[in-house]
């Protein structure tokens, strides 16, 4: 595909037709066209350049570049603080933040090949390539290995997983990890996993993990870490274990500081015509940029798009049309009804339930009563959803719940809009959330004011987008000469990965052991 550009020769415009993907090998190294070319700008004007000559020399000029990146690289790798091991290496967000705090990279591990091509765009491809771990047994790098490093897969333990544990492969990872560990003993580890693996239900798989790694010789701990804590709008929660094989080098570790750095989102992705603090005192009282999504009470700098919650800012389908102030109360009583009495009937959470099981409910609270038709009426307005059932004298029986049943799709392919004053931002995964940034803040005096001037200004008139695969990027802190992925992977590859300034001040926290000077 080719891509117009213009150069400023003499302050005349040269239009030039080059491929897009040499303009962003420029752009990723910090250069515009222009710029980059601007040696040659003479050159080019007395010779009367042509297009293909032009990207001959653009050519040309970024393999002498890269030659002398490579050169530059290599001798400032061997003058590295500390060698590591990169298990789970994904597109290299370990490997970045440990580079840049002076480590060495010896070998690598991973087997999607869409990530290795982005790890192959932005490392040094010399070092072990080790494929998939289940085959690693002893690295043979002709030097000792400091570290080992990794994020393993996390599926088995995510609450949006399906939280098998051990009994699925990805769990069993785990186990692999450790026998790496155990056969190359490295001065220390240290990996990355999702926060559910602390939660009590997997109890005991995290006293294995510890138990294990303690009979291979290591003292270990272990803590949850929020990427909001170090310089990143983005609240991803994640735990890291850290491990010595002497136990004074535990005891001399602290984990990292936290900051407490005032940063909005506008900022972090560098939001076109964004200034900070823009909306003044027009702010309503009792807001929480910081809130976590799910709080009932809360009253936060983004809505939420749903049907099976309620909240001071969330919006639901039946606020954009035309309904009766009963349909409203059955919809809005509905939404507890669903998980509360769905549960005690047919044992789970947003069970589809009968005109019988609401309407029993809802006289047994005295709260009012209604007609089958009003169900009906909300079924015909694309509100509500017949499901077929048995009921308990094995006849069938209809059963109603909202079309927008699932929360984290929210509504019509949309679920949380941002304000670009926001403070925090969801955490970003592999699967994605339909999540959108508004263009300017929200404003109002009153939490009434606020909502009527979102849905006004924000909503109604599309001043919203999503976010770009560069700005996914700066929310887990990678640099903007990052190459990222092109084949329209790069945001489930980003979700994967980990937040680079986290890693970079726990390895800081390592190193501040002296653990590498043993």
């Amino acid at each position: 595909m080719l891509t117009k550009e213009y150069l400023y020769i003499n302050h005349r415009r040269h239009q030039v037709s080059i491929e897009s993907e040499l303009i962003e090998q420029i752009r990723a190294i910090g250069y515009s066209l222009d710029s980059f070319l601007q040696d040659d700008l003479e050159q080019i004007e007395s010779a009367d350049f042509s297009s293909k000559k032009i990207k001959e020399l653009v050519l040309n000029k970024l393999e002498q570049m890269h030659q002398s990146l490579e050169k530059q690289k290599e001798e400032e790798m061997s003058k590295k603080d500390f060698t590591f091991v990169d298990l789970f290496a994904g597109i290299g967000g370990f490997r970045l933040a440990l580079e840049n705090q002076g480590g060495k990279c010896l070998a690598y591990s991973e087997i999607q090949w869409d990530s290795l091509r982005v790890y192959a765009q932005n490392f040094s491809m010399n070092e072990l390539f080790l494929g998939d771990i289940k085959a690693v047994s002893q690295i043979d790098v002709g030097q000792a290995i400091d570290l080992i490093v990794g994020g393993v897969p996390c599926q088995s333990w995510s609450s949006a997983g399906k939280n098998r544990g051990f009994d699925d492969d990805r769990g069993r990872l785990w186990l692999e990890t450790i026998r790496i560990v155990k056969e190359n003993q490295p001065k220390c580890f240290l990996f990355e996993n999702v926060k559910g693996l602390t939660d009590p239900r997997h109890s005991k798989a995290l006293k294995f993990i510890l138990k294990a790694f303690e009979d291979i010789g290591y003292f270990v701990k272990y803590k949850v870490l929020s990427s909001k804590d170090f310089g990143l709008v983005q609240a991803r929660e994640r735990v890291f274990l850290v491990g010595f094989r002497d136990q004074a080098l535990l005891d001399r570790f602290s984990w990292p500081q936290t900051t407490s750095q005032d940063i909005s989102l506008g900022e972090v992705i560098k939001l076109d015509q964004y200034q900070k603090n823009q909306r003044q005192a027009d702010t309503p009282i009792g807001i929480d940029s910081s809130a976590s999504v799910g709080k009932q009470k809360s009253f936060n700098d983004y809505f939420i798009f749903s049907d099976v919650r309620t909240g001071e800012t969330t919006l639901h389908s039946w606020d954009f049309m035309h309904i009766t102030e009963l349909e409203r109360c059955v919809c809005l009583n509905f939404i507890s009804l669903r998980r509360s009495l769905g549960k005690q009937l047919y044992g789970r959470d947003g069970a589809p339930l009968s005109f019988k099981d609401i309407q029993a409910a809802m006289k047994a609270k005295d709260l009012f009563d209604f007609s089958l038709d009003t169900l009906e009426d909300l079924v015909q307005k694309g509100i509500f959803k017949r499901f077929d059932g048995i009921d308990e004298d094995g006849k069938r029986e209809i059963r109603y719940d909202f079309v927008n049943s699932k929360q984290s799709t929210g509504i019509d392919d949309m679920y949380r809009i941002y304000s670009p004053d926001s403070v925090s931002f969801s955490t970003l995964t592999a699967t994605g959330s339909p999540d959108y940034i508004a263009l300017k803040p929200f404003l109002g005096k009153t939490s009434k004011e606020y909502c009527q001037y979102f849905i006004d200004h924000i909503y109604k008139k599309k001043q919203f987008r999503s976010l770009t695969d560069r700005e996914f990027a700066r929310l887990q802190g990678f640099p903007d000469h990052f190459i990222l992925c092109k084949q329209g992977n790069a945001k489930r590859q980003l979700g994967n990965a980990v937040s680079v300034p986290v890693i970079e001040q726990l390895v800081l926290a390592i190193k501040n052991t002296n653990v590498f000077n043993t």
